[in-house]
């Protein structure tokens, strides 16, 4: 019994670990880190580049708020599946902004 114990506290152990990485709440961790990542990027979509137009800002609006949904997804499955549509996600954010930066709205000097 004492080495099942033992067992146990050291599964205990290394699940509080991993958990440290992602973090145990919402302000921990990588959990912290993206979602002030996240809010960054969405305020800049809104004031830093508000020369983009409705449809355009709206459309780096969307594709970041995909990726907010698959991450917290990605959290609760810890599928791969979705992590690979994140990372999906993230690359049609970038070629949305590639898009809108390469396009005539890029405000001049």
């Amino acid at each position: 019994m004492k080495a099942q114990l033992e067992e146990i506290r050291t599964q205990f152990d290394d699940l509080a670990r991993d958990q440290k990485v992602p973090g145990f709440t919402e302000s921990d961790g990588i959990r912290d880190s993206m979602t002030k990542a996240a809010a960054s990027v969405e305020r800049i979509i809104h004031e830093d580049m508000s020369w983009l137009s409705e449809r355009d800002a709206n459309k780096l609006l969307i594709s970041l708020l995909t990726m907010r949904r698959f991450e917290a997804e990605y959290r609760l499955s810890r599928s791969t599946l979705m992590q690979t549509v994140f990372f999906d996600e993230f690359k049609k954010f970038q070629l949305i902004l590639d898009d809108v930066v390469g396009s005539s709205n890029w405000p001049s000097g």
